[in-house]
């Protein structure tokens, strides 16, 4: 979600900050109703930076950052993805 129309627009970057906020909070109510023992999230450097400023709350120390921007993938590709296989590969591993 980027639409400045300057870098370091006041206004995008509060928009931004308050999607990271609602993107957790809609995570925390997933864990609420759910045992998440860990959750990955992708996301692009800059959205990460966002979602670090946001009160984690249930999802302290459940939640792993992943560097990587997917969102123009369909769900298809997401699961064919070699940074996600690799990624669920690895949780499978004893």
């Amino acid at each position: 979600m980027t639409c400045y129309k300057r870098p370091g627009d006041p206004i995008a970057v509060s928009l931004e900050r308050r999607f990271a906020g609602e993107i957790v909070g809609w995570l925390q109510k997933r864990a609420e109703q759910r045992e998440i023992d860990q959750l990955t999230v992708f996301a692009t450097p800059r959205m990460l930076g966002m979602l670090r400023k946001a009160p984690l709350g249930l999802l302290k120390g459940h939640f792993e950052e992943v560097e990587g921007n997917l969102m123009r993938l369909e769900v298809g590709q997401l699961s064919e993805h070699p940074m996600v296989r690799e990624l669920v590969r690895a949780r499978q591993e004893p």
